[in-house]
């Protein structure tokens, strides 16, 4: 391990004189969150902290700039990242770390690289600092936050894998651009976090035999985990159930469930029993959402998402309009 022998404070004064104080602040909040986080992780608290305080040190900087100094020392730069010059400021500043900064630390350099678009194998370093910079404490409030800063200490891969999947929904919405390789490095994590399950279903099947809405309880493929759902939702009285189609649609998932309680009392029994069923059967959900209020519960099963809503949240959100192109299934 390289020992850290920078200054922190001085650091911490040249940025301040460098970027804005709104990024400065960012940064300040980024770099303490990654050093909680590798004090949880068992990685080198100095080294994350540093690397959150620089992980924006090229921020801001005019594009000609970040395409210039990305050509100097030898980025590779696609035609996506060519039209898109600011996605080039964690590697631009990861190229200036010892040239501006003294730092001669490859994890480190790798970590600030990768934190604007990551890669499916990086150290810890790297996904502390890729989630730090968007859960740290200066971050505004949005749906999901929470639950990214339960995992980001529990399991760095969810952590990972919901992060991702949250940025490709939130550009999605606002029709902006995605990095071409955002989906595909998703879905390796989101495979990796959910092939354990996949084994387990796969060995308990050899023992189980149950059937449910005439699947087998330990397959998992998207249909049969719909069709449990439904069962299990059709079993707490859930009403106007009704599945939606995604396949082809959307790389969110490939069905989604909605069910409607009458109370949250029901919407949290509902919840409770799809949840223990399925967990019982190697099946269990990659996250669970709004239970808590109970006015509008998720379950996420990978390939399958699980609406449970009160009726007035239901109709407020509407999502049988909002994907109307999408094959419908009433139960």
């Amino acid at each position: 391990m390289v020992k850290i022998t920078i200054d922190l404070s001085a650091v911490q004064k040249r940025l301040q004189n460098t970027l804005s104080p709104r990024r400065y602040q960012h940064s300040l909040g980024t770099a303490a969150e990654a050093e909680h986080l590798a004090q949880h992780w068992g990685v080198d608290p100095q080294r994350a902290y540093l690397a959150g305080l620089l992980h924006d040190s090229a921020k801001g900087q005019p594009d000609e700039q970040l395409l210039a100094l990305a050509k100097e020392y030898h980025i590779p730069i696609d035609t996506w990242e060519a039209a898109h010059p600011d996605i080039l400021h964690g590697p631009v500043a990861a190229a200036l770390l010892l040239e501006q900064w003294g730092v001669n630390d490859p994890e480190i350099s790798e970590a600030i690289a990768l934190h604007t678009v990551p890669a499916f194998v990086m150290s810890t370093l790297a996904k502390i600092l890729y989630l730090a910079d968007k859960i740290e404490p200066n971050r505004k409030s949005w749906p999901g936050l929470d639950e990214i800063r339960r995992l980001a200490y529990l399991d760095l891969d969810q952590a990972m894998e919901a992060m991702l999947r949250h940025s490709i929904e939130f550009l999605a919405q606002r029709a902006d651009d995605l990095h071409p390789s955002t989906k595909e490095i998703w879905q390796q994590y989101r495979n990796k976090i959910t092939m354990p399950q996949a084994n387990g279903a796969a060995l308990l099947g050899k023992s189980l035999d149950n059937k449910l809405g005439g699947h087998s309880m330990t397959d998992n493929s998207a249909e049969s985990i719909l069709q449990q759902c439904v069962a299990l939702a059709q079993e707490k009285k859930g009403r106007d159930i009704i599945s939606l189609k995604l396949r082809g649609l959307t790389v969110i998932c490939d069905y989604f469930l909605l069910v409607s309680a009458t109370n949250t009392r029901q919407a949290q029994s509902i919840c409770d029993n799809i949840e223990e069923k399925m967990k019982e059967n190697a099946l269990p959900p990659l996250r669970i959402e709004g239970y808590r209020e109970g006015s509008w519960i998720l379950l996420d099963f990978g390939s399958v998402v699980v609406h449970i809503f009160l009726e007035e949240e239901r109709q407020y959100y509407d999502l049988e309009r909002m994907w109307g192109d999408a094959e419908r299934v009433e139960y």
